[in-house]
């Protein structure tokens, strides 16, 4: 308890505030003076404006407004974030509010809270109807004992390693041979493998340190240990928090098909922690009941160039009007905000958006799909700013003029999105139609020829029907280089524009036409881009489409000795939940309609791989001390080296490749993301961008068919025997691309 007195010369109404010192001289905070801010000089009225902050936008400033915000698991799971946060100690500062004072002396109380040690800084306003002043005094609080633990910010499952803890005696009149009684206690996430009483010998107004060893348990989560101290009555208490994370990075998978008048059992392969976990199988006699799992997956799609927060954003604002898909207004309206937050911090001078920041590093089809979506927020009644929607508007004009050199598609493309926006674009029309008519090889499968056909629609030409009607879909084919241009996104970028703006042609669409569209997802083949094209196609599709009847269907879990009949919810869509001991579903639909099911499994696998995997790609990842020799030992405060090596395989290289490395335990970052984005000596690899984390460093861009790495260093903080965990890399486009090599084991020892 900390006693604050305060009295005034005259009656009038104080606030008292009192504020750790330390977050005073950081933000170099001076005590209030109200006289002088009511006297000072006042500057000219005049508003200065400069355009510095388009040319040269200050770094922090950026990643701040450009990261995707949330307040919840799912903001750190789509940021690729650690989402088992540790507790972390609030600010030590106190405010009286309002109150009466006289120049009679009252005291208020502040409970300092035991973690703080320091000192404060204790300030006063106050005013009374002829009067104004301000005070300030200082006062060092100390407990009895003071501690200081070095604890890992984070561990894995099964990790085993030591904290020491120094413990500084404060009580008077204590004397060189004071017994302090220690006692340690724990969560039930942490094992203590030393004794959990001790007694110290520290003499008065000195420190000793106390070292103990912990193994982590696998239960992922916030951690806490809790020291106490004690000389007969004189006690200190604190605790500090550390986070158990997986030695793995969470992972969406979803296993997509379709059922006529028939049996089919899908197995469950993935055994996952319980925690952040997703067992779900959806079901709907319509097309658009698909869409469940491509939501989840999009949801929780931890990465974030321009195209992937749109494309995660596109379901929210499509589906808003569909019940089972959950989105309610109010989470809508903030996915749709910080969207357009981010694409506004990512427009450049020229009204382009940027892959990651306002820079020349630009797709002229993430521009496109990018103002499609602002068009489509703007005509859903939510507020996209003017000068947002201007620029891109004009940048649009140059594309679609062809200043840019953008392919022809991407031509009508921009052309369709202008027209939407009330833009006249007869002049582009028509020079873009003397394109198309001389192309009559590919009139059937340009998308050239589906968004100039809608472009004439919205201007009441008839020539858009005769036009719509030479397209033919795309036959599926593996992903190409480009993923905007892939027959999975035509096809859907086909049936939108056919089901939105020339609805008296849905009714020649087929059954068989609608599992062409959805076979690439049938065979594991989404990603961000399909995913939200395929939403906006079977949302079309859906609302131009009689529901069918629902029909008799039944769903079961299998365990290991028995089945148990799922409980299905009612509406357009139909989820069930299965427990984490099945392992298949059996779903049995006796319609002759055909039943669309997804079964979306998200969660942390409980084992990462046990050997290396090469699909399309090989990464590999070796630490090595400072005179480059590989090692699996480090001492205490040491730094290493971590070397990343990685190469497309299959004699192509690839695009839009991300790289995951986890940080073992007990292990700190030392280069942070702008040393990693330059690379040390040795390096051979610069990646387009690099997100540098607390316990992860994620590198995006292209790899090469010959081998290439990567150089940055990781300092021990902490002695064990730590995982190391699994590296991976990936293609954000192409699931099928993946590999990864298995982790191991590395100790940290005593200097």
């Amino acid at each position: 308890a900390f006693p604050i007195r305060f009295k005034t010369e005259k009656p009038g109404r104080i606030i008292v505030f009192a504020v750790d010192e330390g977050i005073l001289q950081l933000t170099h905070y001076k005590k209030p003076e109200p006289l002088n801010h009511f006297y000072q000089k006042r500057a000219l009225e005049v508003d200065t404006r400069q355009i510095l902050d388009l040319l040269l936008p200050e770094y922090s400033l950026t990643q701040r407004l450009s990261s995707e915000g949330g307040d919840d698991y799912k903001f750190a799971l789509n940021k690729n974030l650690n989402p088992f946060k540790r507790k972390r100690h609030k600010a030590v500062a106190y405010w009286s509010g309002v109150i009466d004072a006289t120049s009679k002396q009252q005291e208020i109380q502040y409970n300092v809270p035991d973690y703080f040690n320091g000192t404060l800084r204790v300030m006063a306003v106050v005013v009374s109807p002829d009067s104004l002043g301000s005070a300030e005094r200082k006062a060092f609080i100390r407990g009895d004992f003071v501690f200081s633990p070095n604890v890992p910010m984070f561990v894995a499952p099964k990790d085993q390693f030591e904290v020491s803890v120094s413990v500084y005696n404060n009580v008077k009149g204590s004397g060189k041979k004071a017994k302090v009684r220690i006692e340690v206690g724990s969560s039930k996430s942490l094992q203590l493998m030393t004794p959990a009483v001790q007694t110290l010998t520290i003499p008065e107004n000195q420190d000793k340190s106390l070292t103990l060893k912990i193994k982590a348990k696998e239960k992922p989560g916030n951690a806490t240990l809790t020291f106490k101290a004690s000389i007969g009555d004189k006690v200190t208490r604190t605790d500090i928090s550390l986070s158990i994370r997986p030695p793995v990075p969470y992972r969406v998978t979803v296993n997509s098909g379709f059922i006529k008048k028939d049996t089919k059992e899908i197995p469950i392969t993935r055994k996952l922690y319980p925690h952040f976990r997703t067992l779900k199988a959806s079901m709907s006699y319509l097309p658009v009941g698909v869409a469940q799992g491509l939501v989840r997956y999009l949801d929780s799609y931890p990465y974030g160039c321009t195209e992937q927060i749109v494309s995660r954003a596109f379901p929210a604002l499509i589906l808003k009007k569909r019940p089972a898909f959950g989105f309610s207004d109010r989470k809508v309206e903030g996915i749709i905000q910080r969207t357009i937050r981010i694409l506004r911090v990512r427009q450049n001078a020229e009204g382009a958006f940027g892959f990651w920041a306002a820079n020349s590093h630009v797709s002229d089809f993430q521009v496109v799909y990018a103002m499609h979506f602002l068009t489509e927020a703007q005509e859903s009644g939510y507020p996209v700013p003017k000068e947002m929607m201007k620029r891109g508007l004009e940048y649009l004009k140059k594309l679609a003029g062809g200043e840019t050199g953008a392919e022809k598609d991407i031509q009508a493309y921009a052309i369709y999105v202008l027209t939407r926006n009330t833009v006249i674009t007869t002049q582009y029309i028509d020079t873009l139609y003397d394109e198309w008519d001389s192309r009559k090889d590919r009139r059937s499968t340009d998308l050239l020829t589906v968004y100039l056909a809608a472009s004439y629609q919205m201007m009441g030409q008839s020539r858009g029907g005769s036009m719509i009607r030479k397209y033919k879909l795309a036959g599926y084919s593996k992903p190409v280089e480009d993923p905007y241009s892939s027959s999975v996104v035509r096809n859907a970028q086909y049936y939108y524009i056919l089901f939105r703006h020339f609805p008296d042609r849905s009714e020649s669409v087929s059954a068989g036409d609608v599992q062409s569209l959805l076979q690439p997802l049938i065979d594991g083949d989404y990603n961000t881009i399909n995913s939200a094209y395929l939403i906006l196609a079977l949302d079309a599709f859906a609302k131009v489409s009689d529901t069918p009847v629902r029909e008799n269907v039944t769903v079961k879990e299998i365990l290991s000795k028995s089945k148990n009949k799922l409980s299905l919810s009612p509406g357009l869509v139909s989820d069930a939940v299965f427990s984490e001991k099945a392992t298949a579903l059996q779903i049995d639909n006796r319609s002759t309609h055909h039943l669309f099911y997804q079964l979306t499994q998200s969660g942390f696998d409980l084992k990462g791989p046990k050997k290396v995997i090469k699909k399309g790609v090989e990464v590999f990842r070796e630490y090595v001390n400072l005179k480059g020799k590989s090692i699996q030992s480090v001492k205490l405060g040491e730094e290493i080296e971590v070397r990343v090596r990685a190469r497309s395989l299959g004699g192509v290289s690839r695009d839009n490749m991300v790289i995951i490395d986890l940080l073992p335990g007990g292990f700190e970052l030392v280069d942070q993301t702008a040393e990693i984005q330059r690379g040390r000596t040795g390096s051979t690899w610069r990646p387009e961008f690099v997100e540098a984390r607390e316990d992860r460093v994620l590198l995006f861009g292209t790899l090469s068919r010959s081998n290439q790495e990567i150089r940055y260093r990781i300092r021990a903080v902490n002695k064990g025997t730590f995982i190391i965990p699994p590296i991976y890399a990936k293609s954000m486009y192409d699931l099928k691309v993946q590999g990864a090599t298995p982790g191991g084991q590395i100790v940290v020892s005593e200097k």
